[in-house]
């Protein structure tokens, strides 16, 4: 499956695991892009503009990755992908248990 596509659909136990695993590697490197600016970025701006690459680029490809998993994943659910911008964020709180536990639609969307 891509992970860079919003076309499709992805049942619970793949958003499940694609969530858990994401959210695992993107600390792994946050932590790593911090531990290379504190050890080797005193002194060095070459070594720090790095790390600070290093950060942003993880920071961008899991937000991107994981909004276009949750946006299959609605598209399961027979809704729309918008639902996944929303800024009230009780709805947020909603939307995410809803994809974690409700049953996708049987048939074509």
């Amino acid at each position: 499956m891509n992970l860079f596509s919003t076309y499709g659909r992805v049942g619970r136990a793949y958003f499940f695991w694609h969530t858990l695993v994401a959210t695992v590697v993107f600390l792994v490197l946050l932590s790593l892009s911090f531990f290379i600016k504190d050890t080797y970025g005193n002194g060095s701006e070459i070594i720090a503009v790095i790390a600070n690459l290093f950060f942003v680029v993880s920071v961008a490809a899991y937000a991107y990755t994981e909004t276009c998993v949750s946006v299959r994943r609605l598209h399961d659910l027979n809704r729309p992908g918008s639902h996944v911008f929303s800024l009230n964020p009780f709805h947020d709180i909603y939307l995410s248990f809803d994809q974690l536990f409700e049953k996708g639609t049987d048939g074509p969307n």
